[in-house]
């Protein structure tokens, strides 16, 4: 399979650290690289910026394309990052690729509050349909039957994805000199 997974990548580069999504979408990413059904995973841009690879810390270079130039390669699209159009994904769900919305925000908490107060809804229902629908468990109460509802899918709570990668790479970085961690005995009473 080829799977894509779409992110908003800024002409302005945030930190790995400037919010829980970016860590999510990149450990998603590792994961799916391990499955043998996998043949490649491919990061969607949907930002401003204009990154065709990012490096992760391992060394390993990661692709990274605009939907509409790998659109026709995709077995599976996984809306993460960057929200896909019914207009952009018409001809791929035709041909029998899956979407997959990959939610990790409160969504639902967030749309009411845009409806009360007068703002801009956070997700436009513009008729894109999704297969299945992913959370993760801190979401499951507050935002499966929404999703459900809206989306018209089965919704799945997937565990927790994590990797050290990220720690490693800045533990590396500190000064020779420098302690990183836990010493036992080390607290004074």
């Amino acid at each position: 399979l080829k799977v894509g997974l779409t992110v908003f990548i800024a002409k302005l580069q945030s930190s790995i650290w400037s919010n829980g999504a970016i860590q999510n979408y990149l450990f998603l990413y590792l994961l799916l690289k391990k499955i043998a059904l996998v043949k490649e995973v491919i990061l969607i841009n949907g930002g401003d910026g204009d990154v065709q690879s990012l490096t992760l810390p391992d060394g390993s270079s990661v692709r990274v394309a605009r939907l509409a130039e790998v659109i026709d390669e995709l077995d599976v699209l996984i809306e993460g990052g960057s929200q896909v159009f019914a207009t952009e994904i018409s001809g791929f769900q035709v041909r029998g690729g899956k979407l997959v919305g990959y939610m990790i925000g409160n969504s639902y908490v967030m749309d009411m509050e845009a409806t009360l107060f007068q703002r801009t809804a956070m997700r436009v229902f513009d008729g894109a349909v999704f297969d299945a629908v992913w959370t993760l468990p801190h979401h499951e109460y507050t935002c499966r039957s929404y999703w459900q509802i809206m989306h018209r899918c089965p919704v799945s709570v997937l565990p927790y994805i994590w990797s050290p990668i990220f720690l490693d790479q800045n533990i590396q970085k500190l000064a020779a000199h420098t302690h990183y961690g836990y010493v036992p005995g080390s607290i004074k009473k």
